[in-house]
């Protein structure tokens, strides 16, 4: 099987939390056959909605099934997703396509790389450009990016010319061009670096606490995970100290097992 190219590039993680993911992210690059966390309750039902395909294997291809246990779609990919705003980013070939729920091919295999749909676009690349197309396959914003990621909360990290900014669903840069890193938005923030520190910038661009981090993560329930002077702690949206981590627990500490 082809090595698959991932929608999350290692070198634009911290490297402590690339050694604690890495062995999930390996696999993923070997053709997307770990299970991918769901994307916008993806893979769950909602209350008087079809419950979405689900993902098995046969002989290495991937197909779906209901939940019952009947094939929907056979098992003739060499990787595919969970579904995702109903549909599944599937591999055909080394190039990547979407099919809805019955099957169908809605979007061709033409692209070199993708990312699930996520508020109603998906990220995919052609030569060494990404850019975001919709459902209809209608290019919405221009392959411009040399890298990029999904929506979170109505704004996408991308970068040029090895720049980190935000963009809105219009490609319109809302948040300039200006770290060497940046990380998903998540409950109104979004960790971001410059001179190998990182803090925290809300939808505006600005910023909520310094840049003191060696590392940070994604805020959830209010909280966020942090690490300075090898220490590792949680604070809240203020940058308030709460309470440290236990070394054993910490993330930034893990070694691969």
């Amino acid at each position: 099987m082809k090595r698959i190219l991932l929608p999350v590039r290692l070198t634009h993680l911290p490297a402590c939390i690339v050694s604690l993911f890495f062995p999930v992210l390996f696999l993923l690059s070997m053709g997307l056959n770990a299970q991918e966390k769901p994307v916008n309750g993806a893979g769950m039902k909602k209350p008087g909605t079809t419950a979405p395909p689900i993902r098995f294997y046969d002989n290495g291809k991937v197909g779906y099934k209901d939940s019952n246990g009947k094939v929907l779609i056979p098992a003739i990919y060499q990787a595919g997703t969970d579904f995702s705003d109903g549909l599944a980013l599937v591999v055909d070939r080394g190039l990547r396509g979407f099919v809805n729920a019955k099957g169908d091919v809605v979007i061709p295999f033409s692209y070199t790389d993708a990312s699930v749909f996520r508020e109603g676009l998906a990220r995919v690349k052609k030569g060494n450009k990404n850019g975001f197309i919709n459902k209809s396959n209608q290019v919405v914003i221009d392959f411009a990016y040399e890298f990029a990621d999904n929506f979170y909360e109505g704004l996408a990290r991308v970068s040029m010319q090895g720049l980190w900014g935000y963009i809105d669903a219009s490609g319109k840069a809302k948040i300039p061009f200006q770290y060497s890193h940046a990380q998903n938005f998540s409950e109104g923030l979004a960790a971001v670096m410059k001179d190998g520190l990182w803090g925290y910038v809300n939808h505006k661009g600005e910023l909520v606490i310094p840049f003191e981090y060696k590392d940070a993560q994604e805020f959830k329930n209010g909280e966020a995970i942090v690490s300075r002077n090898a220490e590792s702690f949680f604070i809240n949206k203020e940058g308030v100290f709460l309470r440290k981590l236990v070394i054993k627990d910490s993330p930034f500490n893990k070694k691969k097992q």
